[in-house]
């Protein structure tokens, strides 16, 4: 790394052992959320402070609303059922930084640090900077998103002594969000705080549908009463290819509402989600040669994948996680070899 970087590298550790010292899971819970504005690039970074359990401490920084959409995801998942809480778990979008013991840290972390000339003693002590994106193993963050996790931290300690040290404050962020907002003064920054409202909770990229092959479809294929089942899995071991960033495949698996068998599934990189789910959509219909009334689905996520292409073709779309079929198909596919 060259002196720059070094550097940027040195004050991310700096202000991460700050906020480390500053400890402000011991009053903010995970449902405190609060938002800091980037000044480089405006974009907000929604920060959940980890910790009040007594087991992870962290702060979570999500990035616009993408990112805050996957914690809601996380957040409202407890009471789906397993696949629903895995889709959410692998589906975040976030730089965590987590002060952790020295044997949870990775051998790359480890060396990253010891070129630094850091190391740290104690328990809880040693710090761990992740980048975490949907369907990839988490890895260390990029020199570019340490100057953007030391400029957020650094608001996020001004916001937490705000929260506590304001009456009222600490309740009201569980139902809005303190933003902080940067302003340029003759060559300095100034902050603002002002408070908003959450995003739906709702929100997940919409699925392009090619209206020409949805007219073939409709012209083409035999519409009946019956029902299809549909899931998206993540397979549990993730893959690594070359020198590339492991990942977890996404299996999306159709299977007969009446007898349970599956009838075609197709395997998915995340980062040519959904483009490669479109294609195969229309390939899976075709196969099928009928257009069925209703397409059941287990997860919020496989919801959202599909709704658009539902809606275009007239098909019922159906969220219900506890139909028994589900459940037989995840432990199958959890059975097969080299996927337990």
């Amino acid at each position: 790394m060259n002196t720059i970087e070094r550097q940027t590298w040195l004050s991310f550790y700096q202000t991460a052992e700050q906020f480390r010292d500053l400890a402000p899971w011991n009053w903010l819970g995970d449902r405190n959320i609060f938002g800091v504005q980037d000044p480089a690039s405006d974009l907000i970074y929604y920060c959940c402070i980890m910790g009040a359990g007594g087991e992870v401490f962290a702060i979570g920084m999500y990035p616009g609303e993408p990112g805050i959409q996957s914690y809601l995801n996380l957040a409202y998942s407890g009471d789906g059922a397993e696949n629903e809480i895995i889709l959410a778990v692998l589906r975040q979008l976030l730089i965590k930084v987590e002060f952790v013991d020295r044997q949870e840290m990775s051998p790359q972390e480890l060396g990253h640090l010891k070129s630094l000339g850091l190391a740290y003693r104690g328990k809880r002590q040693w710090i761990k900077a992740e980048d975490c994106r949907p369907g990839y193993l988490p890895e260390l963050i990029s020199v570019e998103q340490a100057q953007v996790a030391t400029r957020i931290m650094k608001q996020a300690m001004v916001a937490a002594r705000r929260l506590r040290d304001t009456p009222g404050w600490i309740e009201r962020s569980e139902y809005e969000f303190l933003l902080l907002t940067p302003t340029n003064h003759d060559g300095s920054v100034e902050w603002q705080e002002t408070w908003h409202k959450f995003p739906d909770e709702d929100y997940e990229p919409s699925l392009p549908v090619d209206l020409a092959e949805v007219a073939t479809l409709n012209k083409k294929l035999k519409k009946i009463e019956g029902a299809l089942l549909f899931s998206l899995q993540y397979m549990p071991n993730p893959i690594a290819e070359s020198k590339k960033r492991p990942y977890f495949a996404l299996n999306g698996i159709w299977i007969n509402y009446s007898n349970g068998v599956i009838t075609g599934f197709d395997l998915y990189k995340p980062d040519s989600l959904q483009v490669d789910f479109e294609k195969n959509l229309y390939k899976q219909f075709k196969q099928l040669r009928i257009i069925p009334g209703q397409i059941v689905v287990d997860s919020r996520f496989a919801e959202s994948m599909l709704e658009p292409f539902c809606e275009a073709l007239g098909i019922d779309l159906i969220y219900d996680p506890e139909v028994p079929v589900f459940a037989e198909v995840t432990n199958m596919m959890r059975q097969m070899p080299g996927m337990g």
